[in-house]
């Protein structure tokens, strides 16, 4: 019988604590639905609106000659010179190669990047298809009839 009232007594408590929760939580909802309705919404000034320079993409100023494709172990690679154009130190540059069937659909994008390529010099590079683990890795070296290799990005 001692422990059907303290039972009963917790789940008194229990029910008070509840409901001075949901009481606490109430209050809190009308004071700050009050203040929300008479905020008032500051329009930004001048001084507030900051403006962020375009960054232009260089990539144009950069160009690649293809030197042709290999393969393998872990997929075909693509050879090319890569030319720096521009006047700017490029800090990374993104290369990228599609990849396309005879169809001409494209089937496969590979990725490489370099690093510090100064103005007016080239450098050979090789950019690598890892296609080890791909499910379909066979089917894509078997259907590649062409590809494009072209700068994405540069920093």
């Amino acid at each position: 019988m001692e422990y059907l009232k303290k039972g009963v007594m917790g789940f008194v408590f229990g029910i008070g604590f509840s409901l001075a929760v949901v009481l606490v939580l109430f209050i809190a909802n009308r004071v700050l639905e009050r203040n929300l309705e008479t905020a008032e919404i500051a329009e930004p000034s001048q001084e507030d609106v900051v403006v962020m320079p375009q960054k232009k993409n260089w990539a144009s100023e950069f160009s690649i000659e293809d030197k042709g494709m290999t393969f393998s172990s872990f997929g075909p690679e693509f050879m090319a010179t890569l030319t720096n154009n521009s006047e700017k130190n490029a800090t990374w540059v993104f290369v990228k190669t599609d990849l396309f069937n005879e169809a001409g659909d494209f089937i496969y994008q590979c990725e490489s990047s370099e690093n510090q390529l100064a103005p007016g010099t080239s450098r050979n590079i090789k950019i690598r298809c890892n296609l080890s683990g791909h499910p379909s890795a066979r089917e894509i070296g078997d259907a590649i009839s062409s590809h494009k290799t072209f700068v994405g990005d540069v920093h």
